[in-house]
């Protein structure tokens, strides 16, 4: 399966989400590809700091590729790969637009701020214009990210935000939420994922930890529709 991970502003949480799905599915078994289009290098570097740890842990592949060099790239690698993750830079650019033709699933993170959602109008478009009549475009979901803690603000802001969103008919909204914890910040320092722990360093946030099992279990279940479609995805990228 092939998934991006996308939007139109910075600072959603775009490469933390990226990061941690590609090693939850490391961990899960499977062999993995994380593709780093972002010249910042966030997920890149996660994955760089995961692979110096003393005792080695399941780790994906992480490269980083320019947008010009995606198909040829991935028509090369992509196929030995269980699951290929692309992140990309926060804004509507080649890279983001490149990937989305294609991905099968094609996830945006958003935070539950007005000037988050006004984004999503425009990533309706660009998911209506380059995934539309590609056969093995699965779905395109926004995940909402950096959400209060505060059970009452939490509710109050994911029901305000599922209210703005659900309009748009080409990008769903996944049930998964993603709220603004600590423990992002601190898997990122060792490159875990929110569901490791590192004795002596980092200890478990089981809140976080859910939240992102929820997102990779939702995201996997998906991916299951995707796997039947794979030959179909292939010639596109031929």
């Amino acid at each position: 399966m092939y998934i991006l991970i996308g939007g139109e502003k910075g600072g959603s949480g775009k490469s933390t989400i990226a990061a941690n799905l590609a090693i939850e599915a490391a961990l899960a078994g499977q062999k993995v590809l994380l593709v780093d289009g972002d010249k910042q290098g966030t997920a890149f570097n996660w994955i760089s700091r995961r692979q110096k740890l003393e005792v080695p842990r399941p780790c994906p592949e992480v490269v980083q590729v320019p947008a010009s060099q995606f198909v040829p790239y991935l028509r090369q690698n992509g196929p030995k790969f269980d699951h290929v993750f692309i992140d990309v830079a926060g804004r509507d650019g080649e890279e983001l637009r490149i990937a989305l033709g294609l991905v099968d699933v094609a996830l945006f993170p958003v935070r539950p701020t007005i000037n988050d959602l006004e984004t999503a109008a425009n990533i309706e478009d660009l998911v209506s214009r380059f995934t539309v009549g590609k056969s093995h475009f699965e779905k395109a979901g926004f995940v909402l990210t950096h959400v209060s803690t505060n059970h009452a603000k939490r509710m109050a802001d994911v029901a305000a935000s599922i209210e703005a969103l659900s309009k748009y008919k080409h990008v769903d909204v996944v049930k998964a939420v993603i709220c603004w914890r600590t423990a992002y910040e601190r898997a990122a320092i060792f490159g875990l994922s929110v569901t490791e722990t590192l004795t002596g360093q980092v200890a478990k946030d089981a809140s976080a930890s859910m939240e992102m099992t929820r997102l990779f279990d939702e995201l996997m279940s998906i991916g299951v529709k995707a796997k039947q479609k794979t030959g179909q995805r292939e010639k596109v990228r031929a």
